[in-house]
């Protein structure tokens, strides 16, 4: 499900497709918690990403994270209503585009830096108790840099949407 406005805001945009979620035949390609701690420095409360259901090399990932209503951005946002932040929802889908990028063989001893977003668009905001489920497409990966199409959703209500650039860097 996609609410009218939000969808209106999909229709006619270059590249800004409902990302499918994870293809048959890619079963045993996802990563648990530790396996995202070897490729991504960050860790507890800044590790924002449970798993990695599944990749398709450095072309396609799908990752989960649950909302337990404990996670530190929930406080007091917004008091007796919480919500995540539209910033740290982005961060999330980043993570999740992170994990699948640095798994690839040959960048696992880079660092990825997030550097800027454009056009993402938000549906409703995701509150505890929720599974996101996050779809991410690499656009492009050349001299370092690299842009990628993330996507979060519930169940089938898509929550966020954006292409999203970052760069390679030694570690």
């Amino acid at each position: 499900m996609v609410s009218e406005k939000f969808a209106n805001s999909l229709e006619g945009d270059q590249g800004r497709e409902l990302l499918p979620p994870p293809t048959p035949g890619l079963e045993g390609t996802g990563m648990d918690l530790e396996e995202i701690k070897e490729v991504l420095p960050h860790r507890d409360p800044f590790l924002l990403v449970d798993k990695v259901v599944a990749r398709d090399g450095l072309r396609a990932g799908w990752g989960e994270k649950k909302l337990s209503g404990e996670e530190f951005y929930f406080q007091n946002h917004f008091e007796g209503r919480p919500q995540v932040p539209k910033s740290v929802l982005v961060e999330i889908m980043a993570q999740a585009g992170a994990a699948c990028v640095l798994s690839a063989p040959e960048y696992r001893d880079k660092l990825l830096l997030f550097a800027s977003i454009e056009e993402c668009d938000f549906g409703r905001p995701p509150v505890p108790g929720e599974l996101l489920e996050l779809r991410v497409e690499t656009r492009g990966l050349r001299r370092g840099m690299g842009k990628m199409r993330a996507q979060c959703w519930v169940g089938s209500e898509l929550l966020a949407d954006g292409l999203l650039m970052f760069a390679l860097a030694d570690k």
